[in-house]
């Protein structure tokens, strides 16, 4: 049976060889990644509000992974893109490089299944094994795979 997460992880918005010199510049490509997948209304808002939230507390969680996010009408659902960097992006000064990388867009609407969301990955990714396995998948398919039938 597909955990209810699956449905939010579309093998098109996984990212496996993203290549950023920044946080700033890796959450752009992700950004643009929603926009081409019909996710979003405006790519550049959308970016500017996650980056804007990104100024206020960073979404970097430690073990590589980042959560960067924004709540807006720019979406209608909850939406995620993933991107992997096998090196790590530079996310801010006193952290370790980031290796996954999770945008997510939610309307002011959906607060509690964002939370949820959230809530699940990071326990999730707290998991060695996981992250390994995440880190070792080839294809977006088994990153989501992997990802899915973990929650």
């Amino acid at each position: 049976m597909a955990s209810p997460a699956s449905a939010l992880f579309n093998v098109e918005l996984v990212d496996l060889h993203l290549e950023a010199g920044s946080g700033q510049e890796a959450i752009q490509k992700l950004c643009d990644k929603l926009q081409c997948a019909g996710c979003l209304n405006d790519s550049r808002h959308f970016c500017q509000l996650v980056m804007a939230r990104e100024a206020i507390s960073s979404t970097a969680l430690g073990s590589g992974i980042a959560f960067p996010h924004a709540r807006t009408e720019n979406v209608s659902s909850l939406v995620v893109a993933v991107g992997r960097c096998d090196h790590g992006i530079p996310f801010h000064e006193n952290q370790p490089p980031v290796k996954l990388l999770f945008v997510i867009g939610t309307p002011p609407t959906l607060i509690h299944e964002y939370l949820n969301l959230v809530g699940r990955l990071a326990r999730l990714l707290r998991n060695e094994k996981v992250r390994a396995g995440l880190l070792a998948a080839s294809t977006p398919e088994e990153f989501v795979r992997v990802l899915t039938e973990s929650t």
